[in-house]
């Protein structure tokens, strides 16, 4: 993360604070947000996989780009970020049908030392 480039770390820094959950809940299986009534239950427990044009369809609706194609670049510094990664970790992010999942563990630590 730290040769990443300033402005996609914040990219990465404000989603995984602001966004992450919501878009985490958004995008899980019906199954899976049923299971989360259950108040034992926490998203964090299972790794949910999701299409990229999921999320491409999230980040427009909750406003977060105007159009897909700048979805796709807010994508790319997602995963560049390790917040997303590809499901085989072999592609790059796409508004297609190939899916994507959450890495575990990200930690703004980092952006102290970048500052």
């Amino acid at each position: 993360i730290t040769d990443l480039p300033i402005d996609e770390y914040h990219i990465c820094e404000q989603f995984v604070h602001y966004h992450k959950e919501s878009c985490k809940e958004a995008l899980s299986p019906d199954e899976i947000r049923e299971s989360s009534l259950d108040s034992s239950y926490s998203i964090n427990d299972c790794s949910t996989s999701f299409r990229g044009s999921e999320l491409v369809d999230w980040l427009l609706e909750v406003g977060l780009v105007a159009d897909r194609i700048t979805a796709v670049h807010y994508g790319n510094s997602l995963l560049r970020g390790r917040v997303i990664r590809h499901s085989q970790n072999r592609y790059y992010f796409r508004d297609s049908n190939r899916t994507y999942e959450f890495c575990p563990g990200w930690n703004s630590k980092v952006v102290q030392e970048r500052c």
